[in-house]
């Protein structure tokens, strides 16, 4: 019946494993339903980590829960890493979960595989931890400003923009050949381009309150750089991608009036004293957005 798929690199998701086997293993101890009983499988796709303490975590973890890890020798991208999954995935529904998410509740499974009827991709809703760790400010602040776009009613109104990764329940035969587009070779917009291809196809989303916890809560540090990476991203992605996120709405924007060159400038000048901020115990989210818009001009300019 279903395939849990957990993308995985360079982290000890070895939680996640056991929670998913134990909540598994109880529906499939129930009674059956009206589908029969319960069948599951759970595959870890590691993509090339060196991380080898954590590796060996996860594979001991999986060995001992009976979950399958596809190991893949070299880092090819979160795109790449779910495609692989797809295909080795025998079940007729797909749950693809980030390794670095956590069940709130010991019914996950049971209330997330319930909402199957409601449409071909379900997707849940992201609860981050509460506090803000020393040295991780800048991505909490950033997940507490996105918080109202995280509820069931904010996401169903505009459900094909709101595609996220991170906990996405699929019917296999809605989705056909549909696969995540490989160019997202690094970090960033594989769910944006997934969601597009989604309303191209008129297949059915629906955004459920059903919560699933990010534990992931990145590093300054970590942050920027992933931030970076997917403004690297989108400069090869923009093209493709029917409605532009911010950074590269803006710019284009200053483009058409021949002032592109200016957040460029403002990069070389003052990038340096922005990235001081953003790394710093109190970052402004004004900055960050700030940077975001200045680092993809200077890409697209260099």
């Amino acid at each position: 019946m279903l395939s849990i798929l957990i993308p995985n690199y360079n982290y000890d998701c070895s939680e996640l494993l056991y929670a998913l086997a134990e909540q598994c293993l109880a529906l499939r101890q129930a009674a059956g339903g009206a589908d029969g009983p319960f069948d599951y499988e759970i595959i870890v796709g590691d993509d090339g980590s060196t991380d080898v303490k954590s590796l060996c975590a996860v594979r001991d973890t999986a060995a001992h829960v009976g979950a399958q890890l596809l190991e893949l020798p070299v880092n090819g991208g979160r795109a790449r890493m779910r495609n692989a999954l797809m295909e080795a995935a025998r079940m007729p529904y797909l749950l693809i979960l980030d390794s670095d998410m956590l069940p709130r509740t010991s019914d996950f499974v049971r209330d997330i595989w319930a909402e199957r009827n409601k449409a071909d991709v379900v997707c849940a809703r992201l609860v981050n931890p509460l506090g803000e760790p020393e040295g991780s400010e800048l991505r909490c602040r950033y997940e507490k400003a996105t918080e109202p776009k995280r509820t069931a009613e904010y996401r169903n109104a505009r459900p094909f923009s709101s595609v996220a990764t991170y906990c996405l329940l699929m019917r296999r035969a809605a989705l056909g050949d549909l696969r995540f587009d490989e160019c997202c070779t690094e970090y960033g917009y594989e769910d944006v381009l997934f969601g597009q291809e989604l309303r191209r196809r008129y297949v059915s989303i629906y955004h459920t309150d059903v919560p699933i916890l990010h534990t992931g809560i990145d590093s300054n540090e970590i942050f920027l750089k992933k931030t970076e990476a997917a403004m690297r991203t989108l400069t090869t992605i923009a093209p493709k991608l029917d409605e532009l996120p911010g950074a590269a709405l803006y710019y284009y924007e200053l483009k058409k009036k021949g002032m592109d060159w200016l957040p460029s400038v403002a990069y070389r000048l003052f990038g340096g004293m922005m990235r001081g901020n953003l790394l710093g115990r109190h970052p402004s989210l004004k900055i960050f957005h700030l940077y975001k818009l200045c680092y993809f001009a200077y890409l697209m300019r260099r």
